[in-house]
């Protein structure tokens, strides 16, 4: 059973979470880490590499409620809501008067907290994947309380909770990239067997 487990979540495709429920999707855990271009990042499946596009004309609004009252109609009035879920949604940005990027700037002046990158599987498109501001990590050798409390305190990351699989446990890095980066310098590092920040990820029901 914990192998079966293990097997899901290096493949990218465990840790599944409700969240879009009302477009008719499903949350799905995605792993990733480090720039490869502007627009792209790599992630860590457990067993290699793999890329990812950031979609420069959208970003993801968490902690809101079911109200189209936002703080981005006041940075881009024309933005467009294209996806609805219990932690978060999505905004399309419009094209004629912004960016992605752009409209973060102005938002990180005053409440960019709440705001994050959308990244998509695949230059030209794909799923949609968030980051949920944690981190998965799991450690050569069992580790004891007091242990990860310091460790976790070194790396500026708040213990969650423990896994089932073994010496695996779940951190909190924070909202925008801090997941992504402090993953990817995890990993590098070879100290851990892996460091992956959690995803969310649109898969559309059959």
């Amino acid at each position: 059973m914990i192998l079966r487990v293990l097997n899901a979540l290096l493949l990218g495709i465990g840790l599944s979470i409700s969240g879009l429920s009302q477009a008719g999707v499903e949350i799905q855990t995605v792993a990733m880490t480090e720039n490869v271009s502007q627009q792209s990042k790599r992630y860590f499946d457990g067993r290699r590499w793999r890329t990812v596009w950031i979609n420069p004309q959208e970003l993801a609004e968490f902690a809101v409620d079911d109200s189209d009252n936002s703080l981005m109609r006041s940075v881009s009035p024309g933005a467009k809501l294209v996806q609805q879920g219990r932690k978060f949604r999505i905004w399309e940005i419009d094209q004629a008067t912004s960016t992605a990027s752009a409209v973060t700037r102005s938002l990180n002046s005053a409440d960019g907290s709440q705001f994050a990158p959308v990244f998509q599987l695949s230059a030209s498109g794909g799923s949609r994947l968030v980051l949920s501001g944690k981190v998965i990590v799991r450690f050569k050798q069992d580790m004891q309380p007091p242990q990860l409390l310091d460790w976790a305190q070194q790396q500026g990351l708040q213990l969650m909770q423990k896994m089932s699989i073994p010496s695996t446990y779940v951190f909190y890095a924070g909202q925008g990239t801090l997941a992504l980066e402090k993953a990817g310098q995890i990993q590098e590092s070879g100290e851990v067997k892996f460091a992956v920040p959690e995803w969310w990820r649109q898969a559309y029901k059959r």
